[in-house]
């Protein structure tokens, strides 16, 4: 009798796994509240050049019939639903894929010691990237005016130890931002400029910048997330690199997991990346 019913009993857990689980192992993005007639993209980001990356669009038809661009969520929505993960398995030796290391390294005339020892640590831990931001503000202080000695140093140390270096630009300095409370940047121009100099600047040092940091953060993005400036960000910091080194990479600024949809807060992730596809008609994936 215990042995039947523990058999009945582990039959109907099985049950109601599998009908929780669905069947299915990857993860459904959890979309942002938006009216009848949106149009909602899904999208799998490849790396940059690496074939189409036009995205999958599903239209919900309002009143009217017709499907309309997604406004910036404003409120609170529920938290994501829990995203199942695989631990890879990755040969350090493959070209399409590296492990690396967010450092701190130092920039001033004491350098040496701490970021060559950084630098063999990499090494030796058999990676051959390290990760670290460079503060626009900290670069151009002044709208044209330049403090690079201290970045030398450090992408310099690295260079000199044969490690590849992803630099993250993020920061704006004050000179920069807009007076607008929902626009972040004044002249996005001015941005792709600065592009241009740092990659010119460290040509062949530096092997990828990564455009901004943590975008779906309010406190990251001039207090008030909005997608559409950042894709034009992206387009513009893009258009710098490769007017400054064409053969570096552009990455898509990391972005933070959460389960927020209130612009003054944060944007999710997952929300984030679908309405930066949606309103740049699918042309993202050519700016990274």
């Amino acid at each position: 009798m215990k042995i039947l019913r523990y058999s009945l009993f582990m039959a109907m857990l099985v049950a109601i796994l599998s009908a929780c689980m669905g069947g299915d192992d990857d993860p459904t993005p959890v979309q942002a509240s938006v009216p009848a007639g949106t149009s909602v993209a899904t999208h799998t980001p490849t790396a940059e050049g690496a074939g189409d990356a036009s995205p999958t669009t599903e239209e919900t038809s309002g009143g009217d019939g017709t499907a309309t661009t997604p406004a910036e969520p404003t409120t609170p929505q529920a938290t994501p639903t829990p995203r199942t993960t695989a631990t890879p398995e990755v040969d350090f030796g493959d070209p399409d894929f590296a492990y690396g290391w967010n450092v701190g390294l130092r920039g001033d005339e004491e350098n040496n010691e701490h970021n060559d020892r950084v630098a063999s640590m990499v090494t030796d831990s058999g990676t051959g990237w390290v990760r670290f931001q460079m503060p626009w503000f900290q670069m151009e202080p002044q709208n044209g005016q330049w403090d690079p000695l201290p970045f030398d140093r450090m992408i310099d140390s690295m260079n000199d130890s044969g490690v590849n270096v992803l630099v993250v630009v993020a920061k704006a300095p004050d000179w920069a931002v807009s007076e607008d409370p929902e626009t972040y940047i004044a002249n996005m121009a001015e941005f792709e400029q600065f592009m241009a100099f740092v990659s010119e600047r460290y040509r062949g040092k530096v092997q990828a910048w990564e455009i901004w940091n943590e975008q779906n953060l309010a406190h990251e993005w001039g207090d008030y997330v909005n997608v559409d400036e950042y894709v034009t960000m992206l387009e513009a910091g893009f258009n710098g690199v490769r007017a400054g080194d064409p053969d570096a990479l552009v990455v898509f600024g990391g972005l933070t997991p959460n389960g927020v949809n209130d612009p003054t807060v944060a944007i999710d992730d997952f929300n984030y990346l679908n309405l930066a596809y949606v309103r740049s008609n699918g042309q993202l994936s050519q700016y990274f």
